[in-house]
């Protein structure tokens, strides 16, 4: 077996040093320090941040301790699966890298925080987080630049042609893989992605089969597979790299006709590298078992992936987002793999290559949305850029084998001119241009519906030309201490450019002067030991709180109702509003005012909602105006607003508490199983003034929208209960166009015609000083019945509102099935 190294061999001294100054000038020419965060890099950001400060993935806290803005923050924290969880379909490898950078930056945190509810909470991601996370992945990309230009001068080095590649060709392929791939934006300005730890995992996991390959021993099993369960915690659907461990193990592998095999040194290997890939990747699949209730799990869903029709020709070859359409570096290195091998590799190092490029075209090309969103290029395949490297030096042996020196210089011209056309499609890309055909055509390319749905996307042809040849690369700020008075200007910039020369300089001499064999044991040893630590910490960490989940369940479902106001982005300041009037303190206000006329103490809400509305919160005026146009001077004991239920078989019956003194598990969900109980804020004593039994008159009104009605069959509506659980008033639909109210005392009934299929208004009134219940059934044309019935002498005050029927109530009646309830208002008056 050729037990020559793959990407070792003799160094050369300045390439690590040659590798941080590229990386220096490309963040110079394409980067960006990120200030604030997209909606991918929100969820990646905050698990970190969670992961660290809480030791769970439940990110809803960090949101509100983030500072994005109310709308995004408002659409964040509705994102909810079924059962109440937050829809978080990203992968957690991002935040097991950054965590240290996050962690080392604390003592420099700033004291001060938003001031939410709860008073002074610290930031998550303050300027020093933020600067801590680039300086890292400043690190990374030198750290990926130097990768690959070994990896091109193990494997552009040629039998009889000497140990390296003709001179020019290692730099130009560098600068190639750097700049003609979605490296170029995903490396030293979106770094908040996933992109660009995933190609440094993908190092990790190169470096790590390669040292496997010579010293097929335990300790390189068990480091290449945490490389490898490194690479699937960054993108999950980048496991088909398991297939590089085929380089190391074949020669392994007992063939018939073969001398050498060794099936128990394989089983020892497979299981060394299994162990690795195990310990790490648990992570990601305990987060899924935590968040999602599954420990394997396609978390965007089932339909999210087609295999059975994949748009390969689009995938590749599409203006928008085409693969080789914006990167045709990767035809260039595909083909170097599929050409004759003449490297000083052995050849199954192709074959694994092509193994692994063939199965993420085909991943990637099933997704629903191929073109990756808001994407540059094919962002989803950054992580096969170190495989190019291969192909790319064996043409450069190609070239040397066929003697002609003008193959190497072609072959750098090449190289040079796909670097350059990286540098124009950034410059599109930061354009807002994502359609290459509206500049080379003059048309819009084909792409699925959906595609064009980003937000300022150029889609005329005129003006996609006329920004193609406009500069957008310029002008980025630098500076770490932007928001401080203290360093500002011309001196934050220096010492910003001071701290990352730094940084470049310092990673290249770590990677010149180091000894390969142990920097790479003691990085993957140090990346084991961190995914374990994090996975003790989520083991540690608190649980999901099923009471929680259901009652984000129900606000996510109240929220997407219009009239709540939730997109704001068009909203205006009210007269004499300054500075940032919808802050993330507003948000987090509204979410426990709601919370708190669902569950808490009403007169709170009321100061609450007086103090949102005075500062113009939209949200707020609308609740405030349509509390005044329904209480009447009344106070309002419970607000639902929006659609907060609707009945189903596996939720038949929802109970709402009205207030009880010492009472703090207030609404009962049946089917759910759970209490609902505040979020945000600790529950709070009810005052003894707020007892149903002090009240005169309690109004409960609410919206249904009824479904279609057997004409033969009773349905329960309403009812309110005592402590006892006996109904003091109950209310009945009946298929065959009446509704019926029904106390001790007797039972009224009166006619309202078909009302299956609409929507109804029910204002049920309970009385106690007139010793009376009354309905009003409202229609779309106004009030179709009024209805009025004694109650009983001595009847305790009514502790609960009941919509729907109880599961295991024997009367002969059904729920309103698949009825929606909306716009509950339960108001009292003294």
């Amino acid at each position: 077996m050729n037990r020559r190294p793959a990407v070792s061999g003799r160094r050369w001294s300045g390439a690590p040093l040659a590798a941080a100054a590229l990386a220096l000038a490309i963040a110079w020419l394409l980067g960006a320090v990120r200030t604030r965060a997209g909606w991918d890099e929100t969820y990646y950001m905050l698990q970190t941040s969670s992961l660290v400060e809480d030791g769970d993935l439940d990110l809803r806290n960090d949101a509100l301790h983030s500072s994005l803005a109310t709308p995004e923050l408002l659409a964040f924290l509705t994102t909810t699966q079924p059962g109440g969880g937050l829809d978080n379909v990203f992968s957690i490898g991002p935040a097991v890298l950054w965590s240290p950078a996050y962690v080392a930056a604390l003592p420099w945190r700033e004291s001060r925080g938003s001031l939410g509810m709860a008073g002074a909470v610290p930031r998550r991601w303050d300027a020093a987080q933020l600067a801590a996370l680039h300086l890292l992945s400043l690190a990374l990309l030198v750290a990926v630049a130097w990768c690959l230009w070994r990896l091109l001068e193990a494997a552009g080095s040629c039998p009889g042609q000497g140990p390296r590649p003709a001179s020019g060709v290692v730099p130009a392929a560098t600068a190639a893989l750097l700049l003609g791939t979605p490296l170029a934006v995903y490396g030293p300005a979106l770094y908040t992605m996933a992109h660009l730890p995933s190609a440094a995992a993908v190092c990790l996991l190169l470096a790590g089969v390669s040292w496997l390959d010579r010293e097929p021993r335990p300790l390189p099993a068990l480091m290449a597979g945490a490389a490898l369960g490194l690479v699937f915690l960054m993108r999950w659907q980048d496991a088909v790299f398991a297939l590089l461990l085929g380089v190391p193990l074949a020669p392994l592998v007992p063939l018939p006709g073969r001398r050498r095999g060794d099936p128990r040194r394989l089983a020892a290997l497979l299981g060394m590298a299994a162990a690795g890939a195990l310990a790490v990747a648990a992570l990601q699949l305990h987060g899924w078992r935590l968040e999602r209730g599954a420990w394997l799990t396609v978390p965007q869903g089932e339909e999210f992936l087609r295999w059975g029709s994949p748009d390969v020709a689009d995938f590749l070859l599409a203006g928008r987002s085409g693969l080789l359409a914006w990167s045709p570096v990767f035809a260039l290195g595909a083909a170097g793999l599929l050409l004759p091998w003449r490297s000083r590799l052995p050849a199954r190092w192709r074959l694994a290559a092509l193994a692994v490029l063939a199965a993420e075209v085909y991943v990637n090309a099933a997704a629903q949305d191929w073109w990756g969103g808001h994407s540059f290029g094919a962002r989803r395949m950054t992580s096969c850029v170190p495989l190019l490297a291969l192909g790319l030096g064996n043409l450069a042996c190609l070239g040397a084998a066929a003697g002609r020196r003008w193959a190497g210089a072609a072959l750098v011209a090449l190289l040079l001119a796909f670097a350059i056309w990286g540098c124009f499609v950034a410059n599109l890309y930061w354009q807002g241009v994502n359609d290459l055909s509206l500049v080379v055509r003059g048309a819009p390319s084909h792409a699925p519906e959906g595609a064009y749905q980003e937000s300022g996307a150029v889609t005329e042809p005129a003006a996609a030309r006329r920004r193609a040849f406009s500069l957008a690369l310029g002008g980025r700020s630098f500076n770490y201490w932007a928001a401080s008075p203290a360093v500002t200007g011309s001196r934050g910039t220096a010492w910003t450019w001071l701290l990352m020369a730094a940084t470049a300089a310092g990673t290249g001499a770590l990677l010149a002067w180091t000894p390969p064999r142990r920097l790479l044991a003691g990085v993957l040893a140090g990346l084991l030991g961190l995914g374990v630590c994090c996975q003790l910490r989520l083991a540690t960490g608190p649980r999901p709180d099923a009471a929680e989940r259901a009652a984000w369940q129900r606000l996510a479902a109240q929220w997407r109702s219009a009239w709540r106001g939730i997109d704001l982005a068009a909203a205006r300041p009210p007269p004499g509003a300054r500075g940032a009037w919808l802050s993330a303190a507003d948000a987090r206000a509204f979410l426990a005012l709601s919370l708190e006329w669902q569950a808490g103490d009403p007169r709170h809400a009321r100061g609450l909602l007086d103090r949102l509305a005075g500062r113009g919160y939209p949200a707020a005026v609308a609740v405030r105006d349509e509390s005044a146009a329904v209480a009447h001077g009344e106070t309002v004991l419970r607000l639902l607003p929006g659609a907060f239920f609707t009945l189903e078989e596996e939720e038949p019956y929802l109970g709402i508490s009205l207030p009880q003194a010492g009472r703090t598990k207030l609404v009962h969900r049946e089917g759910g199983g759970v209490p609902f109980s505040p979020l945000l804020l600790p529950p709070r004593r009810q005052a003894a003034a707020l007892q149903c039994g002090q009240w005169r008159q309690v109004d409960v009104a609410f919206d249904v929208r009824i479904p279609g009605l057997e004409p033969k069959a009773d349905y329960d509506l309403v009812s309110l209960l005592d402590g006892s659980a006996a109904e003091p008033a109950r209310v009945v639909l009946r298929g065959a166009g009446t509704v019926e109210l029904q106390t001790a005392r007797g039972t009224r009934q009166a006619a309202v015609g078909p009302v299956g299929g609409g929507s109804c208004r029910v204002l049920l009134r309970y009385s106690p000083a007139e010793g009376l219940v009354s309905l009003d059934f409202f229609g779309p044309r106004g009030r179709l019945v009024h209805l009025a019935s004694p109650l009983a002498a001595g009847q305790p005050p009514p502790v609960m509102i009941g919509l729907g029927r109880p599961r295991q109530s024997r009367r002969p009646t059904y729920p309103l099935w698949d009825a929606t309830f909306s716009d509950l208002w339960a108001t009292a008056r003294p």
